[in-house]
């Protein structure tokens, strides 16, 4: 597990779609994202932006998956100010448990 550091921490994956077609891939993360129980918020053609729930370790993180050419871009980001300005390893779960 890693601990990001900043004024909002975060994560960001980039993920090869080779031949998977754009809009598959968004259906696939959409349902995997209703799974977890995470807030969905915004759905277009070119991506989505979803919220963790509130915990006692972060006000939350925006989840957001956004189509950049034959790449996905999958993004945890702390919302608002964590403590020391780390994370304590929130983004890595949540992209773990995203894939």
């Amino acid at each position: 597990m890693s601990v990001s550091w900043g004024y909002s921490p975060k994560i960001e994956k980039f993920i090869p779609l080779a031949d998977f077609p754009a809009d598959k891939y968004l259906i696939v993360a959409k349902q995997a994202i209703e799974n977890l129980g995470w807030a969905l918020s915004h759905v277009s053609e070119t991506g989505l932006i979803a919220y963790t729930p509130i915990s006692f370790q972060s006000y939350s993180e925006e989840i957001s998956i956004r189509i950049h050419g034959n790449f996905a871009v999958v993004k945890s980001e702390c919302v608002g100010i964590q403590m020391l300005f780390n994370d304590y390893g929130k983004n890595d779960l949540n992209l773990e448990k995203f894939f």
